[in-house]
């Protein structure tokens, strides 16, 4: 899918992400710092156009997705 190195920059960008993100912080994310409601849309959220149409007007929004429209694996 992807050459090599593009792959590991991708990997090494997304791994490093993951250790310094302040969400992933028990001290930071964690039931006493978002309200019942915040954590349900965090729990509920699964993919990147969960968050476009909440936060874009439903009229203006057709496919979203990090793959082209109808895209399968073989």
């Amino acid at each position: 899918m992807l050459p090599a190195l593009i792959g590991r920059m991708v990997g090494l960008d997304a791994f490093s992400q993951v250790y310094t993100n302040p969400l992933l912080s028990s001290r930071i994310y964690n039931p006493q710092t978002f309200s019942p409601l915040g954590m349900e849309i965090i729990r509920t959220t699964t993919s990147l156009a969960d968050i476009v149409r909440r936060n874009v007007p439903e009229s203006s929004v057709g496919f979203v997705g990090l793959t082209r429209q109808g895209w399968t694996r073989a």
